[in-house]
């Protein structure tokens, strides 16, 4: 991946003072993932490398959203305040409010998540650790509502059609190739099993006359 397509892997739609939305794979925190030059790295520390410089510093978020990438939402700072950060927010070790920026809902609206285009929040529902849910409308024309951190996550891109596609798919590609088999030697079975009792038939009949 190239400088230029790692700037186009970002949902931008919002513009410049919105969160760039990471658009590739993610971490399980929600964070951007990536191999740049062979390195595996955060997506949001490449995006502060390249507009910042290196450093050995946390690439951390004014935003509280791991997928956002862009450089405005981004600073450098110690993994002592990195600590102190996610303390304040309540992450600790794991970012339980994905979805969540300072507690209050991000704007998914009209925005992409594979064949999910994002409609409205879902008022009525809620997370178990305070996330959001979204109505979404799915390209095979299904409305469904769609937890935050999984759309972010990458982890939700269809409202279940895709994966009943792939299944289907994959029940007909591999049909057991020794079905066909069994059935033909079922029936061979069965006419040899005819036979003989044909035979026994035939036997009896003989014995029968010859009594008479």
């Amino acid at each position: 991946m190239n400088v230029d397509e790692f700037w186009n892997r970002m949902d931008k739609r919002g513009g410049p003072d919105s969160c760039w939305l990471w658009l590739g794979a993610h971490t399980s925190g929600g964070y951007g993932s990536l191999n740049f030059e062979g390195r595996s790295m955060r997506a949001n520390r490449l995006a502060l490398e390249l507009t910042s410089g290196k450093s050995s510093l946390c690439a951390l978020h004014h935003c509280d959203v791991p997928a956002c990438c862009n450089p405005a939402h981004l600073y450098w700072g110690t993994k002592h305040e990195n600590a102190r950060d996610r303390q304040v927010r309540g992450r600790n070790n794991s970012h339980k409010r994905a979805g969540l920026a300072n507690g209050v809902a991000i704007d998914l609206a009209l925005k992409r998540f594979g064949s999910l285009v994002v409609l409205r929040i879902d008022g009525g529902r809620k997370g178990l650790r305070g996330g959001n849910f979204w109505m979404c409308v799915c390209d095979c024309g299904a409305v469904v509502s769609k937890f935050a951190r999984y759309l972010i996550c990458g982890d939700t891109k269809s409202c279940g059609c895709a994966r009943y596609d792939t299944v289907r798919a994959r029940m007909r590609s591999e049909r057991n190739p020794g079905r066909s088999h069994n059935r033909k030697a079922r029936g061979k079975c069965d006419s040899e099993q005819g036979r003989k009792i044909s035979a026994d038939r035939m036997r009896l009949a003989a014995k029968l006359e010859v009594v008479r």
